[in-house]
């Protein structure tokens, strides 16, 4: 059983198109924004858990008997 060629054309590389000005500004400022997202939901989050320890760490002195009330 022979299996037949197929003919293809020659490989064409394909252009390079760059971006008009406007699509550029709208996909820096996209990145822009995920970053500032993500970044921020990140601080945050950094922020909650150091408020977390705190209140922990206040908690434990008071039942141990210290007056935290001089942290403040």
């Amino acid at each position: 059983m022979n299996a037949q060629r197929i003919e293809l054309p020659p490989f064409q590389s394909a252009p390079i198109v760059y971006p008009s000005l406007g699509r550029a500004i709208v996909d820096s400022s996209l990145t822009v924004g995920r970053t500032v997202l993500i970044g921020g939901a990140g601080l945050g989050l950094l922020i909650g858990f150091a408020m977390v320890i705190a209140i922990a760490i206040t908690s434990a002195a008071y039942l141990l008997g210290f007056d935290v009330t001089s942290i403040l």
